[in-house]
């Protein structure tokens, strides 16, 4: 079973837009991205890069939180993939048995 990734960049970037009631717009200006891709950050579904983190953390004067979040995000993904990986069934069956030890 999977586990769920979590968006902790997402989560945190949505709470410091809110509380400050700006819009997904304004908050992409900062960064010079459209509104669209700050929407997607806050998903979860965006790719981000740590220039981008950092800018955000330095506007709302948080780097050490944004990057915090951030940084938790990449772990649980990792883990995510290892686990994916290590969990899947691999048939050698029809793999012969003197390139299986290839495998290993």
């Amino acid at each position: 079973m999977r586990k769920a990734v979590t968006n902790h960049f997402g989560l945190w970037l949505e709470r410091m837009r809110t509380s400050r009631r700006l819009t997904q717009a304004a908050v992409g200006a900062v960064v010079k991205r459209d509104q669209t891709t700050v929407g997607r950050w806050e998903k979860g579904s965006g790719g981000m890069n740590i220039s981008d983190v950092e800018a955000l953390g330095d506007y709302f004067d948080d780097r050490e939180g944004a990057i915090k979040a951030f940084e938790e995000d990449r772990r649980s993904r990792s883990n995510e993939d290892s686990d994916a990986t290590d969990s899947q069934d691999l048939d050698f069956s029809r793999i012969p048995e003197d390139e299986q030890e290839l495998l290993k």
